[in-house]
């Protein structure tokens, strides 16, 4: 048996669930928590995920990676990259192929690795936790991203799930997810519009539906990648940074402990400011043996924030104005995504919507991966699922076009429902040449010539003329993961010719990706066998010192071939079980020790 899971992969956590019998689990992980934070930590002796990983930029920031998913897919010169670097206390450099890369030590060597298979270290974790959860092999997931994330960013998603052992089956927008399980769990008889609000640790994403019964019409889904959490968090680090080098004349910024433990103490501190008009924090020893006392109002932390407000307020207009809605004609406005807790968000919400209430779920952390889930049930032929007559589950992130001599020629507008065929007839000139080279493209708006290009038909055959003009017919057919099958047909000579372009543009070729896959599966089996030859030799440690101290009589004979028994037993079980997962390992070890207790006290086992 295998079950398609749903992935919410957010900038400052993730969340995975299934659909099963009807509804939706949240599937914990192996502590029990329902989130993991999105964190990979290398340290001398293991790799880390989640809360573990978490835990560790208070001593180990320099190889505590986070935020991964603002450099996933980008080149390492690209100016959101560099303003991103400034706020990371982890080094990043640039790869050969100028992409990012981080740079850590683990195990004593210097590693680098992409933002994709730092992201698929996440995703494989998930994916970890899934299988335990469900007791079967998982191999087909759904998975969210930011709203703004365009065709490059959304193949490095696929890409990093590849490298984890996934199979992609949907990309979705987070905040179109998070409509899903809205409308899942609403019963309504009549037409509502919903407007999603998901600010989470480090984007903003904005989806507008219609719900009718069972039919779910995405109407606008839009976002800005660089707005979340993470941005209030900066705002506030440096405020204190530029405090404490107008108090001491010191500037911190150079220190990542430093700056990683002031992040820290922001970040609890915007918390507080959520429920308190103020909050405060002392750090013992932050620079040059300097004690620092921090202390911040709500109505200072409003001020620093003033202008990420406001672009919230700019992106929620925009998105009304792409779905062709005005603001009283929205029924429902959900919150969703931890920051969409602060109050001068929810503030901002009320003066665009004159004082609307406001549907806040208890749930808010997790419903980005119960629509996931929901709509990983459909593509997998759940029929339990109510949204058979599903309408459009997703809208193009930008515009889609091809760029002339002159100008770009929108073919598909930023949220048209996918998959889609859209036509337009272009006049286009050209010189003494029997073919016209089209190139396709795409951009974020129509209004910019910032253009991300996809590829080139050719079109042949066009009547030699010292300087001419004709009609051509351009239509894209586009799909529901952005990919694009262009069609030129020139109206006079009725040549037409045609392109198929994947997702494969200005991303990581197959080999590239194949390559990643090959390294992923090195790092786990040189990890593994670390982890078995631990196991062993700590088996072999316990009952050496049982052997030396048994003549002190420190456990009771019953203890001691207790101990003994479950060393001879894991031993065994390492024999029968050539190909034990890690994990397995870990877990038997975890057990060994639990057994084994008493021991450390006599030789620090």
């Amino acid at each position: 048996m295998t079950n398609t899971i749903g992935i919410d992969l957010g900038t400052s956590k993730c969340c995975v669930g299934v659909f099963r019998d009807g509804k939706v689990e949240i599937i914990p992980d192996e502590f029990g928590n329902r989130t993991t934070p999105s964190y990979v930590a290398f340290t001398e002796s293991e790799r880390l995920v989640g809360n573990a990983a978490k835990d560790q930029l208070r001593v180990n920031p320099a190889n505590t990676i986070f935020t991964a998913l603002r450099l996933i897919g980008r080149k390492f010169n690209d100016a959101t990259v560099q303003s991103s670097l400034k706020h990371l206390p982890f080094k990043v450099v640039s790869a050969e192929n100028g992409r990012p890369k981080v740079q850590v030590e683990y195990k004593g060597k210097m590693k680098h690795f992409y933002p994709e298979e730092i992201v698929a270290m996440m995703l494989a974790y998930l994916k970890m936790s899934a299988e335990a959860y469900l007791n079967c092999e998982v191999k087909n997931a759904v998975i969210t991203v930011p709203a703004s994330f365009n065709h490059v960013e959304r193949q490095s998603i696929i890409d990093a799930g590849t490298i984890a052992g996934l199979n992609v089956i949907r990309i979705v927008a987070a905040s179109t997810a998070a409509a899903m399980a809205y409308g899942f769990d609403t019963k309504n008889s009549g037409a509502r519009t919903i407007l999603v609000c998901d600010l989470g640790g480090g984007t903003l994403n904005i989806t507008i539906v219609t719900l009718l019964g069972t039919i779910f019409e995405v109407n606008a889904t839009t976002g800005e990648a660089r707005l979340g959490g993470h941005d209030f968090d900066n705002c506030m680090v440096d405020h204190f940074v530029a405090e404490f080098k107008k108090q001491y004349g010191k500037d911190i910024t150079s220190d990542f402990d430093a700056i990683s433990r002031l992040r820290i103490a922001c970040i609890c501190a915007k918390h507080t400011l959520s429920t308190s008009k103020e909050a405060d924090f002392i750090l013992e020893d932050l620079f040059d043996g300097i004690d620092f006392k921090g202390k911040i109002t709500r109505a200072c932390f409003q001020r620093l924030c003033k202008d990420l407000v406001s672009k919230t307020g700019d992106v929620i207009k925009n998105a009304l104005q792409i779905a062709q809605v005005k603001n009283t004609e929205i029924d429902d406005i959900l919150l969703v995504g931890g920051s969409s807790r602060a109050p001068m968000v929810q503030e901002r919400l009320r003066m665009i919507f004159r004082d609307r209430e406001l549907i806040k779920p208890i749930n808010r952390d997790e419903m980005v991966a119960s629509g996931a889930a929901i709509q990983a049930a459909l593509l997998s032929g759940d029929k339990s699922v109510h949204f058979q007559d599903l309408y459009s589950i997703d809208v193009a992130p930008c515009v889609l076009g091809i760029d002339t001599a002159t100008d770009f020629v929108p073919i598909v507008q930023r949220g048209t429902g996918i998959p889609t065929v859209n036509s337009k007839t272009v006049t286009m000139k050209y010189g003494a040449q029997t073919d016209i080279l089209i190139q396709i493209a795409e951009s974020a708006a129509i209004t910019t010539r910032r253009l991300l290009f996809r590829g080139t038909l050719k079109l042949n055959g066009i009547p030699r003329a010292p300087f001419t003009e004709t009609q051509v017919k351009i239509t894209f057919d586009v799909d529901y993961n952005m990919n694009i099958v262009a069609t030129a047909h020139d109206v006079s000579t009725g040549k037409s010719e045609q392109i198929s372009i994947v997702n494969r543009d200005n991303c990581f070729t197959e080999e590239e990706v194949k390559h990643m896959v090959d390294k992923a599966a090195k790092l786990k089996s040189e990890e593994r066998k670390t982890t078995k030859e631990s196991l062993v030799d700590y088996c072999s440690k316990v009952m050496q010192t049982i052997e030396e101290n048994n003549r002190k009589r420190k456990l009771k004979k019953l203890e001691e071939q207790k101990i003994n028994k479950k060393c001879r037993d894991a031993i065994a079980w390492l024999a029968r079980n050539e190909t034990a997962k890690k994990e397995e390992l870990e877990n038997l070890r975890d057990e060994v020790k639990q057994v084994s207790a008493g021991l450390g006290n006599w030789n620090g086992i």
